[in-house]
């Protein structure tokens, strides 16, 4: 009888071994799981669509060139309105420059993302945008640089600094 159970516990292990050795080579054959970083960008399948019009575009680009925030947030509100913004590069451009000029990095590091998707998968900025669009590596160093921003403000100062500052040691 024990030989019998240690037969089919050792039959169980090697069916496991062989069962989880054909998932690995499957997913690493197909690029899916392991292959992969499991980033949402090796997910996300995009289809580029024009949804912004060359009006907004041309009213965004007013904002963006005059560092106008209120202009820029109204802009943002009018864009998420549109159905399939996300998938609209310039869409997703004038709400990459809204973050960032609001200084919403979280924001702005999702949007530049899917813009990347989008730019990736075959769209591309309007003519109309004057000055002309940046492209993403721009993009990315202002959200660097808004983030560096950030995390200076945020810095506490220690209670032996603050002493200093007030002159006192």
């Amino acid at each position: 009888m024990r030989r019998k159970l240690l037969l089919a516990v050792g039959i169980v292990v090697v069916l496991c071994i062989v069962g989880a050795g054909i998932y690995i080579a499957v997913a690493l054959l197909s690029g899916n799981g392991m292959g992969s970083n499991g980033s949402k960008s090796d997910q996300v399948k995009v289809t580029p669509v024009v949804v912004c019009s060359d009006d907004v575009i041309a009213r965004a680009s007013t904002a963006i060139s005059n560092n106008d925030l209120s202009a820029l947030s109204a802009m943002s509100n009018e864009v998420m309105t549109i159905g399939q913004y996300k998938n609209d590069a310039n869409c997703e451009y004038i709400m990459a420059r809204y973050y960032l000029a609001s200084g919403q990095a979280d924001k702005a590091n999702d949007t530049i993302d899917q813009l990347q998707r989008v730019l990736s998968a075959g769209g591309a900025y309007s003519t109309v945008f004057d000055p002309p669009a940046v492209n993403i590596s721009d993009l990315r160093g202002s959200l660097a640089t808004l983030k560096a921003q950030q995390k200076v403000s945020t810095q506490q100062i220690s209670g032996d600094d603050l002493n200093e500052v007030d002159g006192q040691n």
